[in-house]
């Protein structure tokens, strides 16, 4: 008899046949991190990092670049790229970064494979605020949502 497939255990399989699995972030290669949207996490939403999280890549569409994220327990997509992505105002203006405790927290490691293993992995974390931004790229305008990611409490 078939078990039935968590959440995490079907995202996790449906990135690992789009693109490839890693140990670490450093074996991905994710040293400048590709953005891609947290389209799936509203919010509002906490979500659980799991202790033995897995690093994945797949293509970003229409480009040679690759995305590096990991898969909650819930079976979301976390991108880390939202942990350090900000955004410019097209219309002026100071420049949008993310914040919360998990974004602070971050900025004190020199590494996310550091990171994920002492502050992330096993830990719940909520995604507090999103700031979308109207920004301007290739002379196209487009919208970047920033957000804040605090530990959840």
């Amino acid at each position: 008899m078939a078990t039935e497939m968590t959440p995490r255990q079907r995202a996790e399989q449906r990135l690992e046949a789009g693109g490839k699995k890693f140990d670490s972030f450093k074996d991905a290669g994710a040293g400048a991190v590709r953005a891609l949207e947290l389209n799936n996490i509203n919010e509002g939403e906490s979500v659980v990092i799991p202790a033995d999280y897995k690093v994945y890549q797949q293509p970003i569409t229409g480009s040679t670049n690759l995305a590096t994220a990991t898969i909650t327990e819930e079976g979301k997509t976390f991108y880390i790229s939202a942990l350090t992505r900000s955004a410019q105002p097209a219309a002026g203006g100071d420049r949008v970064f993310p914040s919360g405790t998990v974004v602070k927290k971050c900025q004190e490691y020199g590494s996310m494979d550091e990171f994920f293993k002492n502050e992330l992995a096993g830990k719940k974390i909520t995604f507090t605020k999103k700031t979308p931004v109207i920004t301007e790229f290739n002379g196209e305008s487009r919208t970047v949502n920033v957000w804040q990611i605090d530990f959840a409490k």
